[in-house]
C-alpha cells in the first residue's frame, strides 16, 4: 500500500471505502491473521489484539509473498521469498510482534 493511495492521492475517499469493505465474506484464521473477507483487491481481517489489517498474499508458482497494510497504525508489511516451500506465518507473526511489541498474543 503506498502512501499515495493511503493518503487518498490517487483514489477518491468513496473508491479507498469501497477497496476496503467486505464485498465478499471470508472465515480464514490461519494463527497470524483472522480473515473476515475480501474487498476490492484486499482481503480484509485483524491480527492477534485486534488491529485491522488489509493484506494480499502474491502466491505464485516458484514464490510466496504477503503485502499487509496496518491501517490505524500506517504501518506496512512485504514479505517475498522466491522459494515456494517457505512457510511465511512464522516470519509473519514475528514481523507483527516486532511491529506492535506487547500486543496480546489473542484478541
Amino acid at each position: 500500500m503506498g502512501s499515495c493511495l493511503a493518503s487518498g492521492q490517487i483514489l477518491s475517499d468513496a473508491a479507498r471505502q469501497a477497496m476496503f469493505t467486505i464485498h465478499v465474506p471470508v472465515q480464514d484464521d490461519d494463527g497470524v491473521i483472522r480473515t473476515e473477507g475480501y474487498g476490492y483487491g484486499w482481503f480484509i481481517g485483524t491480527v492477534p489484539g485486534g488491529r485491522r489489517v488489509f493484506y494480499h498474499p502474491g502466491d505464485q508458482s516458484g514464490f510466496r509473498s504477503l503485502n499487509a497494510w496496518f491501517p490505524d497504525d500506517d504501518v506496512r508489511l512485504a514479505v517475498l521469498s522466491n522459494e515456494r516451500a517457505t512457510r511465511l506465518d512464522p516470519i509473519v507473526h514475528d514481523l507483527i510482534q516486532k511491529a506492535f511489541p506487547g500486543s496480546p498474543e489473542d484478541s
